[in-house]
Order: C-alpha cells, then sequence, then structure tokens
C-alpha cells in the first residue's frame, strides 16, 4: 500500500520484549578527550588481551647503525 509506519509503534506483541545478557560487560571505547595516545597503539593494547589477534612489532624505516 506504501504507506509509512513511525518508529515505535509496531504492533502490541512486540512492544514489551526485554533483553537478557547476564555476562554484558560495557565495552571499552577510545576516546580523543584527555591524553594524547596513537589509536593503533590502542587498539592493539585492547586486541593484545583478548586472544583474538597477534600483535606483532613492524619495523619503523628507520635503520639504526
Amino acid at each position: 500500500i506504501g504507506k509509512l509506519i513511525p518508529a515505535g509503534t509496531g504492533m502490541h506483541k512486540y512492544r514489551d520484549i526485554e533483553t537478557v545478557a547476564p555476562d554484558y560487560q560495557p565495552m571499552d571505547f577510545y576516546s580523543s578527550d584527555g591524553e594524547a595516545l596513537d589509536e593503533a597503539e590502542w587498539l592493539a593494547d585492547q586486541l593484545a588481551g583478548a586472544g583474538v589477534a597477534e600483535v606483532i612489532d613492524l619495523p619503523t624505516g628507520t635503520s639504526e647503525g
């Protein structure tokens, strides 16, 4: 029919649905407020302890010696 349904006015049986997440922990997030921190360094620190990825040191392009 082509009529729009305003958000939040769905069917009555779906209005009272609640979610249950017993192990819920808010995620850490990056904020640019406060101290100056490299985003890549922050992300590497987050993933290092999670067992999600292996963090390796890459050459910086400068030669020593």
